[in-house]
């Protein structure tokens, strides 16, 4: 019998562990998480995941410690919040050189930080709706669609078609692109235009479909958009009032019951990624010398929120005003 490939997926929250549960059928994975999930996999033994891909236990070997890597490893997968990328990267280092990794992270920038630490890079993108159920445990809800791969920042390789491949074997629905910069400006333009108004507004997706909200909706994605035609970025939409349309009629009402990661990281009082969503955007636009008032508004927002959750006091989000 084949040795089955191995992989390893570092920073494993809900996505990863999420992943690390489906890819035991097709491979030998182990997952970097922290002892939070890590002690609880190892006495449990494994992974418990509910929701839309069944109610399961699965075996993942977890380690804690940058020691307890062995390698080689046949892929890494980076699914940590984006202001982990370079540390994780770090830890990670000895056995990344020559081994394809691929980002499954929100934000823009991931890729060209893992490109610094291998030859292989991958981009991803992964539209499904995970959460902590507890220490070890992952519920999946619902889905936006195929996971994206695709070698960084264009082309084709066969490293990403393998990945894609076990992936698919794995039952996990993914699809390869030729141009994975697109997929990813594509999610984080909907992360963008979503994640901070919700989580400042304490309010579910579906409500910025509301008449008074939906306008400061429309500033940031037009806004971004400027952005992401200056970076040369194609979209497959044909301006930034057509993917708006999209993103009322269908996007939203899909994601509509569900609250945003960031609303529920500054809920838990954790550092969120607006850095690499809506900051990001700022950053590019003064590169590019476009203007970005609503994300430059929120961007401060969202980091007001969580220096005052650091330092122990709590603001009604829903009180901020745009």
């Amino acid at each position: 019998m084949p040795k089955q490939p191995s992989i390893l997926i570092a920073g494993a929250g809900a996505v990863g562990l999420a992943i690390a549960g489906k890819l035991t059928d097709v491979a030998d994975v182990t997952v970097l998480c922290r002892s939070y999930h890590g002690d609880a996999i190892a006495s449990q033994g494994g992974v418990c995941l509910s929701g839309i891909w069944g109610e399961r236990k699965t075996p993942v070997r977890a380690i804690t410690q940058p020691e307890e890597l062995t390698g080689p490893y046949d892929f890494i997968l980076l699914t940590a919040k984006s202001q982990k990328t370079r540390e994780l990267c770090t830890i990670c280092a000895s056995v990344m050189e020559h081994t394809p990794v691929a980002s499954l992270q929100n934000g823009i920038g991931n890729e060209a930080v893992i490109a610094e630490f291998t030859d292989q890079p991958i981009g991803g993108t992964v539209t499904t709706n995970f959460a902590v159920e507890g220490p070890g445990a992952v519920h999946i809800h619902e889905t936006g669609g195929p996971v994206m791969l695709g070698t960084y920042p264009k082309g084709a390789s066969t490293s990403a078609e393998q990945l894609a491949d076990l992936f698919c074997q794995a039952g996990i629905e993914t699809w390869i692109s030729s141009s994975i910069e697109t997929e990813i400006w594509k999610k984080a333009i909907f992360n963008i235009a979503v994640n901070a108004p919700g989580a400042l507004l304490s309010c579910p997706t579906g409500d910025l479909k509301n008449p008074e909200i939906f306008p400061i909706v429309q500033r940031v994605v037009k806004e971004a958009w400027a952005v992401a035609e200056a970076e040369e970025v194609k979209l497959p939409w044909p301006n930034a009032d057509s993917y708006l349309n999209y993103l009322h009629n269908s996007l939203i009402p899909a994601f509509a019951t569900s609250y945003a990661s960031m609303y529920q990281d500054l809920t838990a009082g954790r550092e969120t990624e607006v850095a690499y969503l809506n900051g990001r955007i700022v950053e590019l636009g003064k590169e590019h010398g476009i203007k970005t008032p609503c994300n430059t508004c929120i961007t401060r927002q969202i980091h007001t929120v969580e220096n005052q959750r650091k330092k122990g006091k709590l603001l009604d989000f829903a009180a901020l005003k745009f």
